[in-house]
């Protein structure tokens, strides 16, 4: 009777680790789809870049927020900053998001050809830490997976070779 009740919770084990596995693969795949993310942002931003030349102070005039609420009834804040600039006689204006303070100079890249487009030069940092966070994720994951999957061979060679020996 203890041999079935000790059969009993390997495979429940067997289970649970083959529940881990599955969860580090989908975190995996989080990790990828949050470097393809970083790596489309990065594109578009490189790109952006190459056009907006002109070096310029703009600061920070409002923080607005703007609350969502989904099918639950749950709500959801979003700051979206509002940039001014002047290019000359002109006065221009952006949303963006981060981490500024209403009154705060920041320094964007504006486009001379159309200088409504500018670019925050602080938004390079948020995409390399974004492909950051998603290698870390692969990493991570990947290394646990590697073990738990050693883990399971041997475990498994041990079963093998403990039925050839009886």
């Amino acid at each position: 009777m203890k041999f079935k009740i000790k059969d009993f919770f390997i495979a429940k084990i067997d289970s649970k680790i083959n529940d881990f596995r599955q969860d580090l693969m989908i975190l995996i795949g989080f990790g990828l789809l949050v470097c393809i993310y970083a790596a489309y942002n990065g594109f578009n931003f490189l790109e952006a870049e190459k056009r907006c030349t002109i070096k310029i102070n703009a600061t920070v005039i409002e923080n607005k927020r703007e609350v969502e609420v989904d099918s639950q009834g749950n709500s959801y804040t979003t700051h979206i900053l509002v940039l001014v600039y002047k290019l000359g006689d002109m006065t221009f204006t952006k949303e963006v998001s981060g981490g500024y303070l209403v009154g705060e100079s920041v320094v964007v890249m504006i486009n001379p050809r159309n200088p409504k487009e500018c670019i925050d030069l602080n938004q390079k940092h948020g995409i390399i830490m974004s492909f950051c966070i998603g290698i870390s994720f692969i990493l991570v994951c990947g290394l646990l997976l590697i073990f738990v999957s050693i883990y399971i061979r041997k475990k498994n060679n041990s079963e093998v070779h403990g039925r050839y020996l009886e």
